[in-house]
């Protein structure tokens, strides 16, 4: 009878251990400034001229560029006042940008919105300034 306690009592420990969820990394804010290219991610078309998608992010708003049917950028951008949360976060008000990689040269975002619940959109954006 110890054995099996014993037993019953490992494998719990196991799983109270294994159970823990990790915690979202944080990133410096200042690292995701300046002008990004898309260059992937859910619902991604390459532009065949190469003018892709551009995103902008300062201090203050994130200006995401607009596209063609083709996936080439418009010239057209939505500027969106955003406050930064959680230390991976842009909540722009009409949807959450979070940051999943952010490195000197890469960034990928993961967007929601609550004008659409359960449904999200990757995008993998590669820095140009």
């Amino acid at each position: 009878m110890k054995k099996v306690f014993l037993f019953v009592a490992l494998i719990g420990m196991v799983f109270v251990s294994c159970s823990k969820d990790e915690e979202d990394p944080i990133f410096d804010i200042e690292k995701a400034y300046g002008v990004w290219e898309v260059v992937g991610g859910d619902d991604f078309t390459a532009c065949p001229d190469g003018d892709n998608k551009i995103v902008e992010i300062t201090a203050t708003q994130i200006k995401e560029g607009q596209t063609t049917d083709e996936g080439c950028d418009n010239g057209m951008t939505v500027s969106l006042d955003y406050e930064y949360i959680n230390g991976n976060t842009f909540d722009a008000g009409i949807g959450t940008y979070k940051i999943t990689k952010l490195t000197d040269t890469e960034l990928t975002f993961v967007m929601e919105s609550p004008l659409a619940p359960g449904v999200s959109m990757s995008m993998n954006m590669e820095k140009v300034q």
